[in-house]
């Protein structure tokens, strides 16, 4: 799994083009947030246990640019995007750790 790590929009849209045609998970979060805090060691883990097959672009919500969130229709964090050559699939709004791991075995391989 290839994680991005973007910091902006711009570095988004940079980053993004990697993804372009393939199936990504996008992760919105926020520093601040406790519970995007209580998910993160889980999906440290999950991002190790597909790191060959996945593509995911984590994106901190709430900073100065918050185009990405808005045309993800982010409205609270944490929020999973799984999409597949531009489309979304499925996402899931929050930090329940079986429906996270859920995401990930279902469209991280």
């Amino acid at each position: 799994m290839v994680v991005y790590n973007c910091v902006n929009d711009e570095d988004f849209l940079r980053k993004s083009e990697h993804g372009i045609g393939k199936r990504a998970i996008y992760y919105f979060y926020l520093d601040s947030c406790s519970t995007c805090e209580r998910i993160k060691p889980l999906f440290d883990d999950l991002c190790k246990k597909y790191e060959d097959t996945s593509i995911v672009y984590t994106y901190p919500y709430y900073n100065d640019d918050q185009l990405t969130g808005e045309a993800f229709e982010v409205r609270q964090v944490p929020t999973f995007v799984v999409m597949d050559n531009g489309q979304e699939v499925t996402r899931h709004v929050g930090a329940e750790d079986d429906k996270v791991r859920e995401l990930f075995e279902k469209y991280g391989q």
